[in-house]
Protein backbone atom coordinates (compact mmCIF):
# COMPACT_ATOMS: atom_id res chain seq x y z
CA UNK A 1 0.00 0.00 0.00
CA UNK A 2 1.41 3.19 -1.05
CA UNK A 3 0.85 5.84 1.59
CA UNK A 4 2.51 9.31 -0.22
CA UNK A 5 0.44 12.42 0.18
CA UNK A 6 2.56 15.12 -0.71
CA UNK A 7 3.42 16.75 -4.52
CA UNK A 8 6.89 16.83 -5.19
CA UNK A 9 8.97 19.64 -5.23
CA UNK A 10 9.12 21.69 -8.40
CA UNK A 11 13.24 21.66 -7.96
CA UNK A 12 15.59 21.15 -10.73
CA UNK A 13 19.17 21.68 -10.55
CA UNK A 14 20.63 23.77 -13.96
CA UNK A 15 23.63 21.96 -13.14
CA UNK A 16 24.91 18.90 -12.17
CA UNK A 17 23.65 18.64 -8.04
CA UNK A 18 26.36 19.80 -5.59
CA UNK A 19 25.79 18.55 -1.90
CA UNK A 20 24.47 22.02 -0.65
CA UNK A 21 21.98 21.88 -3.26
CA UNK A 22 20.78 18.80 -2.25
CA UNK A 23 20.81 19.62 0.98
CA UNK A 24 19.12 22.73 0.12
CA UNK A 25 16.40 21.19 -1.35
CA UNK A 26 15.46 18.59 1.61
CA UNK A 27 15.88 21.49 3.71
CA UNK A 28 12.95 22.98 1.86
CA UNK A 29 11.16 19.97 1.66
CA UNK A 30 11.29 19.95 5.81
CA UNK A 31 9.89 23.52 6.23
CA UNK A 32 6.97 22.62 3.73
CA UNK A 33 6.05 19.70 6.21
CA UNK A 34 3.66 20.40 9.60
CA UNK A 35 3.32 16.73 10.32
CA UNK A 36 4.52 13.54 8.91
CA UNK A 37 4.06 9.53 9.47
CA UNK A 38 6.59 6.98 8.29
CA UNK A 39 7.07 3.11 9.41
CA UNK A 40 11.37 2.91 10.27
CA UNK A 41 12.81 -0.43 10.67
CA UNK A 42 16.10 0.30 12.41
CA UNK A 43 19.06 -1.66 13.96
CA UNK A 44 21.95 -0.32 15.91
CA UNK A 45 24.68 -1.35 17.97
CA UNK A 46 26.94 -0.22 20.66
CA UNK A 47 30.16 -2.57 21.58
CA UNK A 48 28.62 -5.94 22.49
CA UNK A 49 24.82 -4.72 22.78
CA UNK A 50 22.22 -5.06 19.54
CA UNK A 51 18.70 -3.50 18.54
CA UNK A 52 16.74 -4.33 16.11
CA UNK A 53 12.93 -2.33 15.90
CA UNK A 54 10.12 -2.09 13.56
CA UNK A 55 8.39 1.29 14.28
CA UNK A 56 5.57 3.79 13.36
CA UNK A 57 7.08 7.08 13.40
CA UNK A 58 4.49 9.75 14.01
CA UNK A 59 5.78 13.76 13.87
CA UNK A 60 3.94 17.16 14.59
CA UNK A 61 5.83 20.47 14.36
CA UNK A 62 6.96 22.37 16.74
CA UNK A 63 8.79 18.45 17.61
CA UNK A 64 5.94 16.32 19.13
CA UNK A 65 6.79 12.93 18.19
CA UNK A 66 5.35 9.51 18.78
CA UNK A 67 7.07 6.26 18.40
CA UNK A 68 5.14 2.88 18.61
CA UNK A 69 7.79 -0.32 18.78
CA UNK A 70 5.52 -3.00 16.60
CA UNK A 71 8.49 -5.36 16.48
CA UNK A 72 11.81 -5.52 18.47
CA UNK A 73 14.67 -7.83 19.71
CA UNK A 74 14.26 -6.75 23.41
CA UNK A 75 11.84 -7.83 26.14
CA UNK A 76 8.62 -6.07 26.19
CA UNK A 77 9.71 -3.87 23.14
CA UNK A 78 6.52 -4.63 20.64
CA UNK A 79 3.95 -2.82 22.06
CA UNK A 80 5.90 -0.08 23.26
CA UNK A 81 5.08 3.77 22.82
CA UNK A 82 6.59 6.43 23.49
CA UNK A 83 5.78 9.93 23.09
CA UNK A 84 8.45 13.14 23.00
CA UNK A 85 6.38 16.68 23.24
CA UNK A 86 9.73 18.97 22.97
CA UNK A 87 9.75 19.20 26.25
CA UNK A 88 13.03 17.59 27.00
CA UNK A 89 10.63 14.61 28.61
CA UNK A 90 9.48 11.13 27.31
CA UNK A 91 5.94 9.34 28.18
CA UNK A 92 6.19 5.41 27.89
CA UNK A 93 4.33 2.60 28.51
CA UNK A 94 6.25 -0.75 27.88
CA UNK A 95 3.96 -3.92 25.65
CA UNK A 96 2.73 -6.61 27.08
CA UNK A 97 1.44 -7.11 30.74
CA UNK A 98 3.33 -3.27 31.73
CA UNK A 99 0.67 -1.76 29.06
CA UNK A 100 -1.54 -0.39 32.01
CA UNK A 101 1.37 1.76 33.36
CA UNK A 102 3.17 5.20 31.99
CA UNK A 103 6.15 6.94 33.59
CA UNK A 104 8.19 10.27 32.34
CA UNK A 105 11.82 10.07 32.01
CA UNK A 106 14.12 12.33 30.61
CA UNK A 107 14.98 11.89 27.08
CA UNK A 108 18.08 10.90 27.33
CA UNK A 109 17.36 8.08 30.22
CA UNK A 110 18.49 4.87 29.17
CA UNK A 111 14.66 3.61 28.59
CA UNK A 112 13.91 6.06 26.35
CA UNK A 113 17.43 6.07 23.89
CA UNK A 114 18.44 3.56 21.75
CA UNK A 115 21.28 1.22 22.84
CA UNK A 116 23.65 4.06 20.90
CA UNK A 117 22.18 6.61 23.81
CA UNK A 118 20.20 8.58 20.61
CA UNK A 119 17.14 10.08 22.03
CA UNK A 120 13.56 10.70 20.08
CA UNK A 121 14.69 14.21 18.60
CA UNK A 122 17.96 12.64 17.10
CA UNK A 123 16.30 10.24 15.02
CA UNK A 124 13.56 12.32 13.42
CA UNK A 125 13.58 14.17 10.06
CA UNK A 126 14.83 17.24 11.42
CA UNK A 127 17.86 15.40 13.10
CA UNK A 128 18.75 13.49 9.82
CA UNK A 129 18.82 17.64 8.03
CA UNK A 130 20.77 18.73 11.49
CA UNK A 131 23.57 16.33 10.61
CA UNK A 132 23.82 17.21 6.86
CA UNK A 133 23.92 21.00 8.16
CA UNK A 134 26.47 20.23 11.16
CA UNK A 135 28.67 18.55 8.34
CA UNK A 136 28.60 21.70 6.03
CA UNK A 137 29.54 23.83 9.10
CA UNK A 138 32.31 21.49 10.25
CA UNK A 139 33.81 21.13 6.66
CA UNK A 140 33.56 17.77 6.42
CA UNK A 141 34.22 15.83 3.53
CA UNK A 142 30.88 15.35 1.86
CA UNK A 143 29.74 14.20 -1.60
CA UNK A 144 26.11 13.71 -3.18
CA UNK A 145 25.91 10.84 -6.21
CA UNK A 146 22.58 10.71 -8.10
CA UNK A 147 21.15 7.28 -8.10
CA UNK A 148 18.11 5.67 -9.62
CA UNK A 149 15.84 8.10 -8.58
CA UNK A 150 17.67 9.05 -5.40
CA UNK A 151 20.30 11.03 -4.10
CA UNK A 152 22.77 9.51 -1.46
CA UNK A 153 24.11 12.12 1.06
CA UNK A 154 27.74 11.01 2.52
CA UNK A 155 30.09 12.92 4.75
CA UNK A 156 33.07 11.98 6.83
CA UNK A 157 33.86 14.22 9.74
CA UNK A 158 36.72 15.63 10.75
CA UNK A 159 36.30 14.67 14.29
CA UNK A 160 34.63 11.92 15.07
CA UNK A 161 33.86 13.06 18.84
CA UNK A 162 31.92 16.01 17.79
CA UNK A 163 29.95 13.52 16.68
CA UNK A 164 28.77 10.54 18.26
CA UNK A 165 31.81 8.53 17.74
CA UNK A 166 30.13 8.31 14.06
CA UNK A 167 33.24 8.96 11.45
CA UNK A 168 30.86 8.75 8.95
CA UNK A 169 27.12 9.67 7.85
CA UNK A 170 25.38 8.23 4.54
CA UNK A 171 21.57 9.62 3.95
CA UNK A 172 19.89 8.23 0.73
CA UNK A 173 16.91 10.78 -0.41
CA UNK A 174 14.15 10.36 -2.92
CA UNK A 175 15.16 12.52 -5.92
CA UNK A 176 11.81 13.63 -6.15
CA UNK A 177 10.29 14.03 -2.98
CA UNK A 178 13.32 14.98 -1.41
CA UNK A 179 12.35 12.60 1.87
CA UNK A 180 14.67 10.20 3.28
CA UNK A 181 14.83 6.70 2.24
CA UNK A 182 17.70 5.20 4.55
CA UNK A 183 20.19 6.92 7.16
CA UNK A 184 23.32 5.16 8.33
CA UNK A 185 26.19 5.68 10.75
CA UNK A 186 29.83 4.08 10.60
CA UNK A 187 32.46 4.06 13.25
CA UNK A 188 35.54 3.21 11.24
CA UNK A 189 34.27 0.32 8.76
CA UNK A 190 31.80 -1.26 11.10
CA UNK A 191 28.07 0.14 10.10
CA UNK A 192 26.56 0.50 13.79
CA UNK A 193 23.73 2.37 12.74
CA UNK A 194 21.15 1.54 9.81
CA UNK A 195 17.48 2.98 9.19
CA UNK A 196 14.93 2.30 6.52
CA UNK A 197 12.68 5.08 6.11
CA UNK A 198 9.09 4.39 3.94
CA UNK A 199 5.12 4.45 3.92
CA UNK A 200 4.96 8.35 4.14
CA UNK A 201 2.42 10.29 4.97
CA UNK A 202 2.40 13.47 5.21
CA UNK A 203 0.51 16.74 6.56
CA UNK A 204 -2.54 14.53 7.03
CA UNK A 205 -3.37 16.97 10.16
CA UNK A 206 -2.14 14.65 13.05
CA UNK A 207 -4.34 16.08 15.71
CA UNK A 208 -2.37 16.62 19.32
CA UNK A 209 -4.29 13.74 20.86
CA UNK A 210 -2.16 11.67 19.14
CA UNK A 211 0.54 12.26 21.14
CA UNK A 212 -0.22 10.95 24.53
CA UNK A 213 0.64 6.97 24.68
CA UNK A 214 -2.87 5.91 25.90
CA UNK A 215 -4.60 7.14 22.49
CA UNK A 216 -4.80 4.38 19.86
CA UNK A 217 -3.89 5.81 16.66
CA UNK A 218 -6.18 3.82 14.91
CA UNK A 219 -8.84 6.50 15.29
CA UNK A 220 -7.47 8.41 13.20
CA UNK A 221 -9.49 6.44 10.95
CA UNK A 222 -12.06 7.72 12.28
CA UNK A 223 -11.61 11.33 12.44
CA UNK A 224 -11.19 11.01 8.55
CA UNK A 225 -7.10 11.35 8.58
CA UNK A 226 -4.79 9.26 6.74
CA UNK A 227 -2.48 6.70 8.77
CA UNK A 228 -0.11 3.93 8.50
CA UNK A 229 -1.71 2.69 11.70
CA UNK A 230 -3.16 -0.71 9.26
CA UNK A 231 0.25 -1.33 7.53
CA UNK A 232 1.25 -4.87 8.92
CA UNK A 233 4.48 -5.17 10.79
CA UNK A 234 6.00 -7.57 8.66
Amino acid sequence: MLLYAFCPLALSFADSPTFESVVEAFRAKYQSITDYQCRMVENCRKGSRYEERTMNIYFKKPRFIRMDILKGNIFLDAGTIGVYKNDGKVTGRKGGFLSLFAMTVDKHDPQATSVRGLAFDEIDMQAVLEKMLFHVSEGSACTVTAGEGTYELACEGRDAAANGGVTKDVVVLDAVSFLPLSTDSFEGSQLVQHAVWSSYVVNAGLPDKLFDVFWDPRQLTALGVQNISALPAQ
